[in-house]
């Protein structure tokens, strides 16, 4: 079976990484967006909203798909080196993502019709740079995993 990438990936898995790169890029825009408080929610709104939808489809669909590709003999050590460090991430990303998210609506208050952060800001934008840079890595390591299973 041929994916929508041109891949062996299933339509599920090509839609998954679609979106995850879709959900990236709106929390680097997001991110940089971060002085212009309207557009910054909502565009980081936007893209909790998409892993959201990632996350339930993709429990979704281990549910109901028994079977998971395993990875040609040779990659089989590279699998697995990341394989579990992707797991990981993805979990504690989503922890953190989750975080900060509780922690903006929680810090939020109305001054002159914009949302802004009170005095706690400092901390929401340092977690929100850490959670950044670990979800790079954790798309990076889900794309090799891709990569491993599907196209070579």
């Amino acid at each position: 079976m041929t994916g929508i990438l041109g891949t062996q990936a299933s339509l599920f898995s090509d839609l998954s990484l679609i979106i995850e790169v879709v959900a990236t890029l709106l929390f680097t825009i997001g991110y940089f967006y971060e002085k212009r408080k309207r557009t910054h929610c909502i565009i980081m709104g936007s893209a909790v909203a998409a892993n959201i939808i990632f996350v339930i489809s993709y429990m979704i669909s281990r549910i109901l798909r028994a079977e998971i590709p395993l990875p040609p003999e040779q990659f089989a050590v590279l699998y697995r080196s990341v394989v579990i460090p992707h797991g990981i991430l993805s979990v504690l990303v989503l922890i953190m993502g989750a975080l900060q998210a509780v922690l903006a609506y929680k810090w939020r208050k109305k001054a002159n019709s914009v949302v802004v952060l009170g005095e706690k800001r400092p901390v929401h934008r340092k977690l929100g740079l850490a959670t950044l840079i670990l979800w790079y890595i954790s798309l990076l390591t889900g794309l090799t995993v891709y990569i491993i299973l599907y196209v070579v």
